[in-house]
């Protein structure tokens, strides 16, 4: 009896550690699709292509990243989806905008 109680704990126990590893995986990709959206709407609203271009780089694999202008703004959000096994997809976004810097044109 004792047998099949520890190894039913025992999958209970993978199958928990699996689903947390999982959870702290999509919390370090959101964390990163929000200072990617943030870098790049920093960087955009000082009139810095380069500056974007390289802040694009730290976009999690498979991001897509949309960019919006106003006449006043810069607006970026980047979007991606992450899968867990047959688990359906998880879909993470962030958002962030910023004023347009004195002299940067939309």
């Amino acid at each position: 009896m004792v047998t099949v109680e520890l190894a039913v704990g025992l999958l209970t126990l993978a199958v928990v550690t699996l689903l947390g590893a999982f959870a702290v995986s999509a919390v370090v990709v959101q964390t990163r699709c929000g200072d990617t959206a943030s870098a790049v709407a920093r960087q955009l609203a000082r009139g810095d292509e380069a500056g974007a271009d390289r802040a694009r780089a730290g976009a999690p694999v498979g991001a897509v990243i949309h960019v919006s202008r106003s006449s006043a703004r810069v607006s970026v959000t980047v979007e991606t989806t992450r899968r867990f096994g047959r688990l359906g997809p998880l879909h993470l976004s962030s958002h962030a905008e910023a004023a347009l810097e004195p002299g940067v044109l939309p």
